[in-house]
């Protein structure tokens, strides 16, 4: 499938919390539903999201400490014009807009703004 795959690294002055994964799901949930208020987000926690009762996205998160500095890694995947044929249970954001509503460049750009 056609799919937005992102990664970033953040240098960060503390380790984490293991309740981070949780909080950067979250954000991925908001910034979706911000983007596409439409469309029937929902999170599985930590890492997964579903569109109605289908996988679209899902996110890994590591950190790795080095000395005295600690980086936190967040990969994304989210499933934008298509999902995985192998993949019954995924979903696309573009499968699943309503007729007529196009997907725009300008929703990715607003999406990315809303998750970071």
């Amino acid at each position: 499938g056609e799919a937005l795959l992102s990664s970033w690294s953040f240098l960060l002055p503390y380790h984490p919390q293991p309740i981070l994964v949780a909080q950067i799901g979250l954000a991925l949930y908001r910034a979706l539903s911000a983007t596409w208020p439409f469309l029937s987000f929902s999170l599985k926690a930590p890492n997964d999201l579903y569109l109605h009762s289908k996988k679209c996205a899902g996110i890994l998160v590591e950190n790795i400490t080095q000395g005295d500095e600690t980086r936190l890694i967040v990969g994304l995947g989210l499933n934008v014009i298509s999902a995985p044929e192998s993949e019954t249970q995924a979903t696309s954001i573009a499968q699943s807009l309503p007729s007529g509503i196009p997907l725009l460049g300008e929703d990715y750009i607003s999406f990315l703004d809303r998750f970071l």
